[in-house]
């Protein structure tokens, strides 16, 4: 399902998935975030690929809602506004995926394609906005706002790897499986911006999480 407040951007995406791809069907197009949830509702969907900024709830918030509310439905978010502000608030919401608008129509359905197998999908622009960003004192007074908004799994996640445990470890002490605790660490990854384990317990460390 689609939910972009710009009709013209809404109907143009919706043609060019139907039209460029046999696997892609789309079942709902939404003006916001609050049609979305109505929809979800009573009606099913793979995916829900949702414009960053959107009026009555916008598309973070409404990734939030469905991840509590309907956590079979993976998220793809598209925006316009590519700073690491933006980003870092969509990955934090929990969003599987994350493309620029630009994007071309066949990599969002590649987006859409990985995200529905299980994968996160990030565009190279995102990540590299994210690799590239500012790591000022306002970058790091903002460590904790990021920390919160991360699930408490994810939190748990994090504070584990701060502590120097392995996958399988992890897995263990959480009873949960690797390939979900792969899958944590990776979305980990994209929200604080690092690129390595490495990397990643210097960060934690850094702003005291252990």
């Amino acid at each position: 399902m689609l939910a972009d407040d710009h009709p013209v951007f809404q109907r143009g995406l919706r043609m060019l998935l139907e039209s460029e791809s046999a696997d892609v069907s789309v079942v709902a197009a939404c003006a916001d975030g609050a049609d979305v949830l109505k929809f979800l509702e009573t009606n099913v969907a793979d995916v829900a690929v949702l414009d960053a900024r959107m009026p009555v709830s916008d598309g973070p918030s409404t990734v939030r809602t469905i991840r509590e509310r309907y956590p079979s439905v993976r998220t793809l978010i598209l925006t316009t506004f590519g700073d690491a502000t933006t980003i870092r608030t969509c990955l934090a919401s929990g969003a599987e995926g994350l493309l620029l608008k630009d994007a071309p129509v066949s990599e969002i359905i590649e987006a859409i394609r990985r995200v529905t197998e299980g994968h996160r999908y990030i565009s190279e622009p995102a990540l590299h906005t994210l690799y590239e960003s500012d790591t000022s004192a306002s970058v790091i007074d903002n460590a904790q706002a990021i920390v919160n908004s991360l699930t408490i799994r994810r939190q748990e996640v994090l504070h584990l790897i701060a502590q120097g445990k392995r996958n399988n470890e992890i897995a263990d002490i959480l009873c949960i499986s690797e390939r979900t605790v792969r899958n944590y660490v990776s979305l980990i990854y994209d929200i604080i911006g690092v690129r390595s384990r490495g990397e990643a317990i210097m960060w934690a460390r850094r702003h005291g999480i252990d």
